[in-house]
């Protein structure tokens, strides 16, 4: 019984070995296999196409972002060059006026030594002196007013630049996980196939 049994196997072995190729193909597992392969391999082509979409997609917000980011550092420092100059350009007026306010101080000091007697000369030499000073105060405010402008500036554009950094990593970030999403649903499909 055994050894029939065995006879019977190699005699299938056999028919099996020389089984025509349409045969196999002809039967509903091979056609129904066929279908399915075909299903998932335009699947994975699609997702293939998707990912390279997305990845094209990444690549121009990404440059977008750096660009962007680019021109707000250059706007940055072209503001910090502006209100430094502005505020050089108001230290040296400061400077020249204080040098004018001296100069006239010394010059009133001699008229007033070689000529005690213009008592009107002096009383308009008394005025102009007051005016200038008048006028010395409003520049040291507006000097103080344009510092006051340029710390605010530095702690907004510091501020700026953290938002950016911030941005810049969360984006990074974003990009990463979305890219490794893909790539684990693109394998996960070419995987089935």
């Amino acid at each position: 019984n055994y050894k029939e049994c065995l006879q019977q196997v190699e005699k299938l072995k056999m028919e099996l070995s020389t089984l025509p190729e349409y045969v196999v193909v002809e039967t509903t597992e091979h056609k129904c296999l066929q279908s399915q392969f075909s299903v998932l391999y335009n699947e994975a082509m699609q997702l293939k196409t998707q990912l390279e979409e997305n990845r094209a997609q990444l690549s121009v917000s990404k440059n977008a972002h750096m660009r962007q980011i680019e021109q707000m550092e250059s706007e940055e420092l072209l503001a910090q060059k502006k209100l430094r100059t502005e505020v050089i350009q108001l230290e040296d007026m400061l400077a020249q006026v204080r040098k004018e306010y001296e100069m006239l101080r010394i010059e009133f000091e001699q008229n007033l030594a070689a000529n005690e007697q213009t008592g009107p000369i002096n009383k308009e030499m008394r005025n102009l002196i007051t005016s200038l000073q008048t006028h010395n105060l409003q520049l040291k405010a507006e000097v103080a007013r344009y510092k006051r402008k340029f710390r605010e500036k530095e702690v907004e554009t510091a501020k700026l630049r953290k938002e950016c950094d911030e941005l810049r990593v969360a984006e990074i970030k974003a990009l990463q996980a979305k890219k490794e999403a893909l790539i684990s649903a693109g394998e996960g499909v070419i995987g089935l196939a």
